[in-house]
């Protein structure tokens, strides 16, 4: 058997009268410690990701929009790429992409107003955030043929405004000085994600009532007067939108940049206009169809006429793009990426630029986390090596016994420090059944609650990582034992005839 090994077991099972209760101290100081460090690791981690998960649901990773966005303005209009946004979803640490507009306006019910902050869906929306954090009703389900007119707001708003489910409520949005387009919309759902400043402000709805809002693109109309006017229908244009500096290129190849012309109904059963403009807007197209009972050349005989729009050019215009990362810590090196793909026209940002202030008080509360280490594993040291002295001391004439048999000073100062090796041993074993226990408690129930205006959660969160849990238990042993080095030092300064004399 090892020899220092044995002595150590020894001094273990015949621990003295008055290093006993120091011994218990000094390990209950590390139980203490690490029991505290471990709930703040677990606290720490729940509140930074708890919170940055909710800021993140509202905002997206990085966001692509035009220089607006930088500058504190509302976003402008930009074209929807299709590459661009094939491009950046297979770009490596994307996890989603989706396309946004975003516009102010205000919301009124018969207990008053509110001035709310409105974002707009696609097919391509990332449901999960708001479907986890649904409290009434449910998401709006997207429909190709037209506009979904249900939209969802928090209950801190509807709280606040007395909405329920089902409730029609008036949006007004202001496109310019003394102009507001009023929107009438559904109550779908209601969420609550306890991030206050984002849920008294934040209502979702379908993307096209905000492009048509904004008055984005160009939209054409087409009337057919049934009325004969010199045997001929009357088919005139109505255009809206871009710089109205329009232009009418027909598809027969006749009457260019006119907006009202006279056709045969017979010689035009299937005719198209398409509008465009000085500024290059994305163009639109109007598709007249004609049903006649004539084949003659100048008859007026329609039976029916049809006209086809697509509604207008204003839904191949977004603000911009939102991205979704696999890996937080990686958000730098994505941007990057997305840099090289998106052009010298547009630009990027991400959410912590976005929101400096919530992620700096998150850098804060990490940084009380190491204070809080340091000291706790300080009063560890502290209380282990006054245990170890109380210990060294208690046992003087055996140290002394221990080097008349020619044992050398290195080999007594390793049986002490074994032996405090073994109790901080268990001092861990101990920390960490009280630290974990007490975390997966708060998990699972929820016991210490928080004021959601101050802290935005509802309760203390916590997140256990195995990887914090194995660094902090070997990290303690360590620099425990290192600190021990120093007091064993005392061992050297025993005399073994005058330990052995001592009565």
């Amino acid at each position: 058997m090892n020899f220092e090994k044995y002595i150590a077991s020894r001094l273990r099972s015949s621990a003295g009268r008055f290093s006993k209760p120091i011994v218990i101290i000094g390990v209950a100081g590390v139980v203490l410690s690490v029991s505290i460090i471990l709930m703040s690791f677990a606290i720490v981690r729940g509140f930074t990701e708890g919170i940055t998960e909710k800021v993140v649901g509202f905002n997206a990773h990085i966001l692509v929009s035009d220089y607006n966005a930088i500058r504190g303005k509302e976003a402008g209009a930009i074209a929807y790429d299709q590459e661009m946004y094939e491009n950046l979803k297979e770009l490596s640490g994307v996890r989603h992409i989706q396309t946004y507009v975003n516009k102010q306006s205000i919301i009124e019910t018969d207990e008053g107003i509110s001035g709310v902050f409105a974002k707009g869906f696609s097919k391509d929306f990332y449901w999960e955030f708001f479907e986890k954090n649904m409290v009434e009703g449910d998401i709006i389900q997207w429909n190709d043929s037209a506009p979904n007119n249900e939209f969802i707001l928090s209950t801190t708003l509807a709280n606040k405004l007395k909405i329920n489910i089902g409730d029609r409520i008036t949006f007004y949005f202001i496109r310019g000085e003394d102009d507001f387009s009023p929107r009438k919309l559904k109550v779908a759902g209601l969420y609550n994600t306890d991030m206050i400043e984002f849920d008294e402000n934040f209502v979702l709805m379908d993307i096209r009532h905000l492009q048509k809002v904004n008055n984005w693109g160009l939209e054409v109309q087409a009337l057919v007067d049934d009325k004969c006017e010199m045997n001929r229908l009357k088919v005139e244009i109505f255009a809206y939108g871009g710089d109205e500096e329009y232009h009418y290129e027909w598809s027969d190849g006749k009457a260019q940049d006119k907006a009202v012309r006279y056709i045969c109904p017979s010689d035009h059963e299937n005719l198209w206009v398409s509008l465009s403009d000085n500024s290059k807007t994305i163009q639109d197209t109007a598709f007249i169809n004609i049903s006649t009972i004539t084949n003659d050349d100048c008859g007026c005989h329609s039976m029916a006429s049809k006209v086809v729009t697509s509604g207008g050019s204003r839904t191949n215009y977004i603000n911009g793009y939102e991205l979704y990362l696999e890996d937080f810590s990686k958000l730098s090196e994505i941007e990057k990426d997305v840099v090289q793909h998106i052009g010298n026209e547009l630009t990027t940002t991400t959410i912590l630029r976005q929101s400096p202030e919530i992620f700096s008080w998150l850098e804060l509360i990490d940084l009380n986390v190491y204070i809080i280490i340091i000291l706790l594993l300080g009063v560890a040291i502290i209380n282990m090596s006054s245990a170890l002295i109380i210990n060294i001391l208690e046992r003087t004439q055996l140290i002394g016994i221990l080097k008349s048999l020619g044992a050398t000073n290195w080999s007594i100062r390793k049986v002490f420090l074994i032996h405090a090796a073994r109790l901080i041993f268990y001092g861990l074993l101990f920390g960490n059944i009280i630290g974990l226990g007490l975390a997966w408690l708060q998990q699972k129930y929820g016991f210490i609650k928080l004021d959601p205006e101050s802290y935005s959660l509802s309760e203390v969160p916590i997140i256990i990582r195995w990887s914090d849990v194995l660094l902090l238990d070997i990290g303690t042993a360590i620099i425990c034992i290192l600190a021990l080095i120093i007091p064993s030092y005392l061992i050297t300064r025993i005399s073994p005839v005058q330990a052995i004399s001592m009565d």
